[in-house]
């Protein structure tokens, strides 16, 4: 019974039904998931504000023996790694690694940068080197606990390529997405999708306020300042998440719907998804949804170019000059839809 149970590391963060639908919680839950179907017998431990030395003391008021091995949610937890590793050499120690963080720390600067005005202030300078402190504690975080457990869950192959095996032995990398059967919407999306004589295009944002979120707003009200009334006239364009700023968008072209109660009813509704930052690491489990939804999925090209390959092959680069975003968008879908009906012929 042991070589079939395992002892899940997580913080308590998590269980707040209030972010169930941020990325990593549903990664998290789509893997629980995964493990259980395959007869694993799971036991949690939820850890207040990711505390290294709370783990350890709550780690060790457990009989580690019976368990064959212990999963750390995140590259946060090197002294509690040590603390099984030196006192349970038998058992198995695996990381998941949510992100490439340090990288991942780097592009919320980028898009802090960008997301606001060029003036320079003193404020923004501390901002921006309390980001850059954050980034270095996070490369600290992700070297240590990868030389110090067994193996690293790596969340894509690019992310093992270009940055696990920089930071750990190769033989210790394993690439693994559990995401892939979006199973987490199964049961959300049982309504009909509502008519419309325009396209509608959506980018859902995260329900906490992100930079990734700022940036993504600046880009798309830009976009629908610069691009032809005419082509404008046939889409609605929507976004939702929370903001940090309020950009104003000529004739109300943009809706900014802010945080919805459930994300998924706007995505059925929607035809084309978007993800236009180039910034932010890790599993766009959005996409997945999306193409599980039957969406046009319509991402960055450096978004692109990070993808899975199996996530390539569904899904639709933007490589234009800037104003061309809408132009570009109503072509693919164009092309998506008549490619659909050849088919379906």
């Amino acid at each position: 019974m042991k070589k079939n149970k395992i002892l899940i590391v997580y913080g308590s963060h998590i269980e707040d039904k209030s972010i169930k639908t941020l990325g990593s919680v549903k990664d998290l839950a789509a893997r629980l998931n995964i493990l259980r179907n395959n007869n694993f017998i799971l036991r949690k431990i939820a850890v207040k504000n990711r505390s290294d030395r709370l783990a350890i003391s709550m780690l060790s008021k457990i009989d580690l023996d019976q368990f064959s091995a212990v999963l750390f949610e995140h590259t946060r937890w090197p002294r509690s790694i040590g603390f099984v590793k030196a006192n349970y050499p038998n058992i198995r120690v695996i990381v998941r690694a949510h992100n490439a963080e340090f990288f991942h720390a780097l592009d919320k600067i980028f898009a802090f940068v960008l997301s606001n005005d060029s003036r320079i202030s003193i404020r923004k300078i501390i901002i921006i080197l309390k980001m850059l402190l954050g980034a270095l504690k996070s490369l600290y975080f992700d070297f240590k606990c990868a030389n110090l457990c067994d193996i690293v869950f790596s969340c894509n192959e690019t992310e093992s390529r270009d940055y696990w095996k920089y930071l750990a032995p190769s033989t210790k990398i394993i690439s693994v997405n559990t995401y892939t059967d979006s199973f987490f919407i199964l049961k959300k999306v049982q309504h009909k999708k509502s008519r419309s004589d325009k396209i509608q295009i959506l980018f859902v944002g995260s329900i906490l306020p992100t930079y990734f979120n700022d940036h993504t707003l600046k880009i798309l009200s830009k976009e629908i300042f610069l691009a032809d009334t005419q082509l404008t006239k046939k889409c609605n364009i929507k976004v939702t998440g929370k903001f940090s700023h309020d950009y104003f968008v000529a004739n109300q072209k943009l809706q900014i719907l802010g945080v919805v109660k459930d994300p998924y009813i706007e995505m059925n509704n929607a035809d084309i998804i978007i993800i236009l930052s180039p910034y932010g690491r890790g599993i766009k489990t959005r996409i997945y949804e999306a193409l599980y939804l039957n969406k046009v999925v319509i991402v960055n090209k450096k978004i692109f170019e990070r993808l899975p390959e199996l996530l390539k092959k569904h899904t639709y680069p933007l490589a234009g000059k800037s104003g061309t975003f809408v132009k570009e968008t109503l072509r693919v879908h164009g092309e998506h839809s008549e490619s659909n009906s050849l088919r379906n012929d």
